[in-house]
């Protein structure tokens, strides 16, 4: 049991690891995550003027006769054109061979969503019949800076990638000289455990027992078990494999 109970807890610390706290939407542009706010508001620069904090941005990554605008938090108008496709969104995307432009995303949409560890904000143009979208990678950086990627070829609906680099992206200890996170932390302590166990046990075993060869590796039994420990320790950790508090009986 005591074995079962050590395995469960090294399979904890694993999956702790490498998990990103959701960040939950409480503004407009703003979202809470481990008792931390990410308030992109408070962005130097960015004023409620109706036009677009970066404007006609050429993409890196897809067709060059586009060009991308684009401005967190507020609305805004791309020309004052009365019945502008572009006009009170989040962004924009222009054709500069006839000047076409297409809502990418209004700013009532905004959702903060998690995509491959990442923090983002997702835009929509239509939260009723959706022809395309914008997602916005949120980036810890020392100062503000945008980038565009462009359109993903294919993709239905239409899907529009940006980054946006800012300090107030930056999580605790991010962008502070390299702070480590707690699944970090978490990570270094568990190998620093392995090798003091596997270097101690080999001392202890050499000169306390007496034994050589295989014999010095500590705890053989336990390692030639572990595939099965590891079963059962993922079965401690996801309640179905337990019914009553006890073990299911084969």
């Amino acid at each position: 049991m005591i074995s079962v109970v050590l395995v469960s807890a090294l399979l904890a610390v694993a999956a702790g690891a490498g998990q990103k706290s959701t960040c939950v939407k409480n503004g407009p542009c703003a979202c809470t995550f481990d008792g931390f706010t990410m308030d992109l508001s408070k962005m130097e620069g960015l004023v409620d003027d109706h036009a677009p904090m970066y404007k006609d941005k050429k993409p890196t990554q897809s067709a060059a006769n586009f060009v991308y605008s684009y401005k967190p938090c507020y609305s805004f108008d791309y020309s004052n054109e009365m019945y502008s496709p572009c006009k009170g969104v989040a962004s924009c995307q222009v054709d500069t061979t006839n000047s076409d432009q297409q809502n990418a995303g209004k700013q009532e949409s905004a959702e903060f969503w998690e995509e491959d560890g990442k923090t983002m904000l997702r835009y929509l143009d239509d939260a009723t019949f959706t022809l395309r979208e914008t997602y916005v990678d949120l980036v810890c950086a020392g100062s503000n800076s945008f980038e565009v990627k462009g359109e993903q070829m294919g993709s239905n609906p239409s899907r529009y990638d940006y980054t946006l680099n800012t300090p107030q992206a930056c999580r605790p200890g991010e962008g502070e000289g390299g702070g480590l996170s707690v699944g970090s932390v978490l990570c270094i302590l568990l190998v620093v455990f392995i090798v003091v166990y596997i270097v101690g046990g080999i001392l202890f075993m050499k000169f306390r027992v007496g034994a050589s060869g295989f014999e010095l590796f500590p705890n053989q039994t336990f390692w030639k078990d572990f595939p099965a420990l590891i079963k059962d320790g993922t079965c401690f950790i996801i309640s179905p494999c337990r019914k009553g508090g006890e073990y299911s009986k084969l």
